[in-house]
């Protein structure tokens, strides 16, 4: 496996997630509802402040990316299982298939473009509710928190939600039978 090609086809992967609109609408969505909600709820900008949510250094931080997970959650299973059932946008995939790549290269390579692209997402989302934390809250600030819960609740999520499509998308060659699957598991959970 040469890692050169991996990262060339996790960039090129990375692109194509970033060009479709489907990941670009939940993206200014998400972040832009989060940032709102918790500057009524948990910033001095109105009187809506609930004091619960802000007492603790980690509050700010927790309910941005669990917001932006559940959200995330959602909008991956309809992403990730078209994403990885056929290839987009063949211009953008041709600098790929001039050389001869293995197929665990360009899982592996399509995966990490995947986890990148969302990633990049839930940072920004932690950035704008930093913003909040500093600029618009009485609450006690702590970066650790941060990066807390962007590694144990953002990540586990996405590595956990990307991979059980891409594992059903093997198993079950039905699109609509996958999605269902999915919806169901994402409103029991």
């Amino acid at each position: 496996m040469d890692i050169n090609i991996v990262i060339h086809i996790a960039r090129n992967s990375c692109r194509l997630v970033f060009r479709s609109w489907l990941f670009r609408f939940f993206l200014i969505f998400s972040c832009v509802g989060i940032f709102i909600f918790q500057l009524i709820f948990q910033g001095n900008v109105t009187r809506y402040n609930i004091s619960g949510l802000i007492t603790m250094a980690s509050f700010i931080p927790y309910m941005n990316l669990y917001i932006y997970t559940i959200l995330q959650a959602f909008v991956v299973i309809f992403l990730a299982g078209n994403y990885f059932t056929r290839e987009r946008g063949l211009d953008t995939m041709e600098t790929v298939h001039y050389r001869s790549v293995s197929n665990w290269e360009l899982v592996l390579g399509y995966y990490l473009g995947f986890l990148v692209s969302f990633g990049v997402g839930a940072l920004f989302s932690l950035f704008l509710g930093l913003c909040v934390h500093l600029f618009f809250s009485a609450a006690p600030f702590s970066l650790w928190a941060y990066l807390f819960y962007f590694l144990t609740l953002t990540l586990p999520t996405l590595f956990f939600i990307s991979g059980f499509t891409l594992w059903l998308t093997r198993m079950i060659r039905s699109q609509v039978l996958i999605i269902l699957i999915l919806i169901i598991y994402f409103l029991c959970n």
